[in-house]
C-alpha cells in the first residue's frame, strides 16, 4: 500500500526539500542519523489521565529503542485537539511528536471550535492500543446482558437511563449506534467525563458507558455488572461479551477507539518508519504488556499505512455520524 501522510503535496515537497538541504549542509540533524537529540512528545490530555499514563509508559520503552530521551509535554484541551494543533505547527523533523486518541483526529475537529485542522495536518506513525467502551449496570438491577437492556428499553421507550460523559463522545456514539441497530431509545444523560460510574452504583441511572479501567473495582466488589464491550476486542481481565457478537450489527469504525503516535504533516518516511519500529518493539515489550494487563487495556500495534487508512475511514464515518445525529 502506498504511504499516505494526509499532507498536501506542496507541504510534502517542501518538507522533502528542507530535509535534503539540511542533510547537505552537514548540520547533523538530518533523517539519516535520526534521532540525534531528545524528542518531545505532546500528550493532549491532563497529566495523570489514562492516555497520559499509557503514553509515558510507551515512551519509556521507546527511549531505549531510539537511544534518546523522550520529554512529555501535556497540552490538554479541545477534546484532545489543542495539543494536536501545536504538533501541526512544529517542524516535521521527528523531534516533536504527539500522542493522540482517535476521536480528536477523526471527529472532534469537525464539530468543535479548534485550531486543529484534522488529518491533513498530521502524519500517522503508529497505533499502540485499542480502547474498549464497556456498558455496565448495578449488580442488583436484573440487567446482565445486551438482550436484557434491549428488552427493558422496548418495554419502556425513552425511560431506561444511560450515564454518558458527553455528547459526541465515543461512549455516546456507541450507545446511539446500539439504539439504531436495536430500534430502541434510551434516556441518554450527559454527566461529564469520569462521572458516569457512581450514579449507576447508587441507582440514580440504570446504565453507564465508560472505558473499562475505572469500572473494574466496582465490578470486583459486587456493585456493578458488565453488560458488554463495544469494539472489536475485549480488554484484558474483563469478563464480558462483545456487543458485536450479539444480533445487533454496529459499525466497528463508529465505536472502536484507539490511541497512538502521530507526527507533523510532511515528516520524512524514514523518520516515520524509525518511530513506528520503536513503537512496535515497545508495544511487544514485557514492561508495556504488564502495564496493559494491570490497566485492563488492549495492546494493538498498527503501522503507518494501515493507521492512515484507519484514520481516513474513521473520519468518513465521523462525518456521517455528525450529520446523522446532529452533533
Amino acid at each position: 500500500m502506498q504511504r499516505r501522510t494526509f499532507a498536501a503535496a506542496s507541504l510534502l515537497l517542501a518538507g522533502t526539500l528542507l530535509t535534503a538541504c539540511t542533510d547537505a549542509s552537514g548540520s547533523g540533524n538530518g533523517s539519516e542519523d535520526y534521532p540525534s537529540d531528545q524528542i518531545t512528545m505532546i500528550v493532549p490530555f491532563p497529566a495523570g489521565s489514562a492516555p497520559d499514563s499509557t503514553a509515558r509508559t510507551l515512551a519509556s520503552v521507546m527511549e531505549t529503542e531510539l537511544g534518546q530521551r523522550i520529554v512529555i509535554e501535556n497540552k490538554e484541551g479541545g477534546s484532545g485537539t489543542i495539543g494536536l494543533s501545536e504538533l501541526a505547527a512544529a517542524e516535521p523533523d521527528g523531534y516533536t511528536i504527539s500522542w493522540f486518541a482517535s476521536p480528536g483526529v477523526t471527529m472532534q475537529w469537525q464539530r468543535i471550535d479548534t485550531p486543529f485542522e484534522g488529518p491533513e495536518a498530521i502524519t500517522p506513525v503508529a497505533q499502540a492500543i485499542s480502547v474498549g467502551t464497556v456498558m455496565f449496570a448495578a449488580s442488583d438491577s436484573g440487567l446482565t446482558t445486551i438482550e436484557d437492556i434491549v428488552a427493558a428499553a422496548e418495554a419502556a421507550p425513552g425511560e431506561i437511563s444511560v450515564a454518558l460523559p458527553g455528547e459526541g463522545s465515543g461512549m455516546d456514539l456507541a450507545v446511539r449506534e446500539l439504539e439504531a441497530a436495536a430500534e430502541i431509545e434510551f434516556d441518554r444523560i450527559y454527566v461529564g467525563a469520569g462521572e458516569q460510574i457512581q450514579p449507576v452504583v447508587n441507582g440514580t441511572y440504570d446504565l453507564g458507558a465508560a472505558q473499562a479501567p475505572p469500572v473494574v473495582q466496582y465490578v470486583e466488589r459486587g456493585d456493578l455488572s458488565w453488560i458488554g464491550v463495544f469494539g472489536d476486542a475485549v480488554p484484558a481481565g474483563i469478563d464480558a461479551p462483545l456487543v458485536a457478537d450479539s444480533e445487533y450489527e454496529i459499525d466497528p469504525t463508529a465505536v472502536a477507539g484507539y490511541e497512538g503516535i502521530v507526527a507533523p504533516a510532511g515528516t520524512p518516511e524514514e523518520i516515520v518508519d524509525a518511530l513506528a519500529a520503536a513503537v512496535e518493539t515497545a508495544v511487544a515489550s514485557e514492561e508495556f504488556s504488564e502495564y496493559i494487563s494491570s490497566t485492563h487495556g488492549i495492546a494493538q500495534f498498527t503501522g503507518p499505512d494501515d493507521l492512515a487508512q484507519k484514520i481516513d475511514d474513521g473520519t468518513a464515518t465521523a462525518t456521517e455520524l455528525i450529520e446523522r445525529y446532529g452533533l
